[in-house]
């Protein structure tokens, strides 16, 4: 999906201003509306409070925004002030941007969502491509068995939070039942964490797999994090038990 800016427009103070500074800064889509009413039909990656001239009315109208929309929003006024900045960012805004001599600063904010975008749409297609290439149909086989044991898989992939025990034979595709599970599942978008437990010796499994803090042993110099933090949100999966 494009990367798209959000202006509410309550003057006509940097109508096109803030349209050409969010063209340079990579925003693929300007969608302007005049007022709250309209702000939660939009699906925006940011959203720009124009109040050039009328800044008494930020805050009220941050007020009335921030429960309309997920997107962060700033605020662009005239004037500084800053009980007026305090104002906006305690009725919800993240900044206030004084124009001109912020611009290089809104320019940033603008750049940031636009990258913020991007970076999203990578991962997406991403999680769609590892979906795809780890759904059911790479798992070649037509017999009962192999039938069977999918259909019992399909019916745990809606719910999340289960621990679930493959079991069969070197070489009939646990690791691909195991990464269909999670790519296709309410996880897909976490980690997927791998680990062979035939590989690490008996006294280093549970530091591998919980961690440890600095000093908790002689070595430990420094803090590690564990696999099953490493997972968090996502699926580990111990391979070879």
């Amino acid at each position: 999906m494009p990367s798209t800016l959000g202006i509410v427009q309550r003057t006509e103070s940097f109508a096109e201003a803030l349209q050409s500074l969010a063209r340079e800064a990579g925003i693929d889509r300007v969608d302007v509306v005049g007022g709250a009413d309209g702000v939660s039909e939009m699906s925006v990656d940011g959203l720009v409070v124009s109040v050039g001239g009328a800044e008494d009315l930020a805050p009220g109208l941050i007020r009335d925004l921030v429960p309309r929309t997920s997107a962060p929003v700033v605020v662009v006024g005239a004037h500084a002030d800053h009980h007026l900045a305090a104002a906006v960012v305690r009725a919800g805004a993240r900044e206030l941007y004084i124009l001109p001599q912020d611009v290089g600063m809104l320019r940033s904010w603008l750049e940031e969502r636009a990258a913020r975008a991007r970076e999203a749409e990578s991962s997406a297609a991403l999680r769609r491509a590892e979906a795809e290439q780890y759904a059911f149909e790479g798992i070649i086989g037509d017999s009962p068995g192999l039938r069977e044991a999918l259909a019992r898989v399909a019916r745990i992939i809606p719910r999340d939070g289960v621990t679930v025990l493959i079991t069969g034979e070197t070489g009939t595709g646990k690791e691909l039942v195991a990464q269909a599970l999670h790519y296709n599942g309410p996880r897909g978008a976490g980690p997927f964490v791998e680990v062979n437990c035939a590989a690490l010796p008996a006294s280093l499994l549970e530091a591998e797999l919980f961690g440890y803090e600095k000093g908790a042993f002689t070595d430990a110099r420094t803090a590690k994090p564990g696999l099953f933090e490493a997972a968090h949100e996502g699926t580990l999966f111990l391979d070879e038990v």
